[in-house]
């Protein structure tokens, strides 16, 4: 199995997004403010050259925080028969050595709760209400 880690397009993140998307969060096709930003990176993983998982990382400080050095990890998906092969975490790796290049000084996110425990293994730390 050969894994390969790229910069990808927000058009390519849909592939990607569809078909894992609960039904009505959000809309399959949604397009976010800052998604095709200097300031946002997505990355795909890629599996014998198909993509199978994606990420994106924004600069953006929390809400009512105003700090340029906060970075926010957007969202992130793997396609079902893809999960518990370590492509999360090495997507969460590539962005977190993107905001660090870039001169982040600390990364945030939301989070579902089956996601916690790759979060919590990459070193984030639940505040306020259960992420």
């Amino acid at each position: 199995m050969e894994v390969r880690i790229a910069a990808i397009t927000a058009a390519d993140t849909l592939d990607v997004r569809r078909p894992v998307l609960r039904p009505g969060r959000p809309p399959e096709d949604a397009r976010y403010a800052g998604d095709d930003d200097a300031e946002t990176l997505h990355l795909g993983a890629f599996v014998d050259g198909r993509l199978v998982g994606v990420a994106t990382i924004i600069r953006e400080p929390p809400p009512g925080e105003d700090d340029p050095g906060a970075w926010r990890v957007r969202g992130m998906a793997t396609l079902p028969d893809h999960r518990g092969r370590g492509l999360g975490a090495r997507l969460l790796d590539g962005l977190l050595e993107h905001a660090r290049g870039s001169g982040g000084r600390w990364v945030w996110c939301t989070a579902r709760i089956g996601a916690v425990s790759l979060y919590r293994r990459a070193g984030f730390e639940p505040e306020g209400a259960p992420f």
